[in-house]
């Protein structure tokens, strides 16, 4: 190896050390992590505490109704012992009393028009009978 060579070898070598030590300050950081710290005193924490879970009944009876409406009285409280047949809400009689007399409206609309239909078939009836009966004399 000659002299050049081995010039060109160490200035290389210096080099590469000098590029490695400047990235390793550069993108290494020796700072220590700063945390949060407070001063430790006494107090009541009831209200920082937050559960999370699901909590199950000892005993658990559904109760199911056949009727929806908007409940015009509420006879029981959530938890409450009921007994069977006892009250337990009375639901809004005024809209199932509004659909029921449409309903019994729409009826009789459709057997007025089953009597106009009625009419006008009897009437076709007469009208084909009397033209039979012209082309027949």
């Amino acid at each position: 190896m000659t002299r050049t060579q081995r010039r060109l070898l160490i200035a290389a070598s210096s080099a590469t050390i000098l590029i490695a030590l400047a990235a390793h300050r550069y993108f290494i950081n020796n700072e220590s992590p700063r945390y949060l710290t407070a001063e430790v005193t006494r107090a009541d924490i009831e209200d920082a505490v937050l559960a999370a879970g699901l909590l199950q009944a000892h005993r658990q009876v559904d109760v199911g109704a056949q009727v929806s409406g908007q409940l015009k009285t509420l006879e029981v409280k959530l938890g409450d012992k009921v007994t069977k047949g006892q009250l337990l809400a009375q639901i809004d009689p005024t809209l199932p009393q509004y659909a029921l007399q449409q309903e019994r409206v729409n009826e009789e609309e459709l057997l007025a028009d089953r009597r106009a239909a009625r009419a006008r078939l009897r009437e076709a009836e007469l009208a084909d009978a009397r033209e039979r009966q012209l082309l027949l004399n």
